[in-house]
């Protein structure tokens, strides 16, 4: 198999997602080589991945992740690309705790840092937090407690057979885009940041292939992958198998516009301690920048559909100290286990 999919790909011809899922299906059961996975990867770089290709690729993935159930009807993630390469602090993982303060349902996916100052798995761990869970006790949290922390090496242990070859290669490839779309909460409402705006309309396209619920891209001013204050953002809506592009600004709803560097962190300490600040309410631009990250997933939720509510939503969540009460209770919670 893996001598006729090469050939097609270096000759610059694209699979079918069927093929692609196939070939994804071969990688994740350890079926070929590093060598093999390595050659795969490039030439699909060089040749650019389609929609379909990446949709067979995020279908296997699913299909291999362990599963995350859940009682509730509607859960939203955060969890963006990462590589902006801005290392600010962890705006999505505070605006997690704010999203769920407001009462509504969070599967937070994250990693370790790849190329951030600060990945949410790091900050979480730095926070206090037990991120190494099973599968039941992340249920736990997320049925019990209304949010849960998803460390996506554990619940994707297939992604262990491409772990070398990705190192040793040292370059972006498809999976640097697709873990958001693999969240094993199965969760269908979302924003996700990403880092490069040229990649969101066929990242769009491979999400409507997903019949998704209610899905944000978010590409920040001055190239951040979350909701700026910098400038109007571009984003792209996706419900179902339809999409709408806008550019969203921050000034149109009374947010003062900051540059990017001020949100800049050495590392996970810095980014903690930001986060900290943020959820005990004090006033800052790191504040107003969380609340406008969680605006949009509150809007992702269905909750509401004016964006000026889902930003009342997101500042009652950290005034109110309820988004800090969900930080703390899932905090004891992890370290209970």
């Amino acid at each position: 198999m893996v001598k006729s999919i090469l050939n097609k790909i270096l000759n610059n011809k694209h699979l079918s997602e069927e093929e692609a899922k196939d070939l994804m299906d071969n990688i994740m059961d350890a079926r070929f080589t590093q060598s093999q996975i390595g050659a795969i990867l490039v030439g699909l770089r060089m040749k650019r991945e389609t929609p379909e290709e990446l949709t067979g690729f995020v279908k296997s993935m699913r299909e291999h992740a362990k599963k995350i159930k859940t009682r509730h009807p509607i859960v939203v993630d955060t969890c963006g690309t990462g590589g902006d390469g801005l290392k600010t602090f962890n705006i999505s993982t505070a605006s997690a705790f704010v999203v769920a303060g407001a009462g509504i349902p969070v599967a937070k996916h994250g990693n370790r840092s790849v190329s951030s100052s600060s990945g949410s798995a790091d900050v979480l761990e730095r926070l206090g937090f037990n991120i190494n869970l099973s599968s039941q006790a992340i249920e736990d949290c997320l049925n019990h407690i209304g949010i849960a922390f998803l460390f996506a090496p554990l619940l994707h242990p297939s992604m262990k057979n491409v772990a070398l070859t990705r190192r040793e290669l040292g370059i972006r490839t498809f999976f640097n885009i697709l873990g958001p779309l693999t969240n094993p909460a199965g969760v269908d409402n979302q924003v996700i940041g990403v880092f490069d705006k040229s990649i969101m309309p066929t990242l769009a396209e491979v999400i409507k292939n997903l019949n998704p619920r209610h899905i944000y891209l978010v590409h920040g001013a001055g190239g951040m992958d979350e909701l700026s204050l910098e400038g109007p953002n571009y984003v792209i809506e996706i419900k179902g198998n339809e999409s709408r592009e806008f550019f969203l600004d921050p000034e149109q709803y009374n947010f003062q516009k900051v540059p990017s560097s001020e949100f800049v962190v050495e590392n996970s300490e810095e980014s903690a301690r930001k986060i900290m600040r943020v959820l005990r309410g004090e006033k800052s631009f790191d504040k107003d920048i969380v609340v406008l990250n969680a605006a949009i997933a509150i809007m992702a939720s269905d909750y509401t559909s004016d964006f000026k509510e889902a930003i009342m939503m997101a500042k009652d969540s950290i005034d109110s100290k309820l988004a800090l009460s969900k930080f703390e209770t899932l905090k004891t919670y992890t370290n209970a286990l």
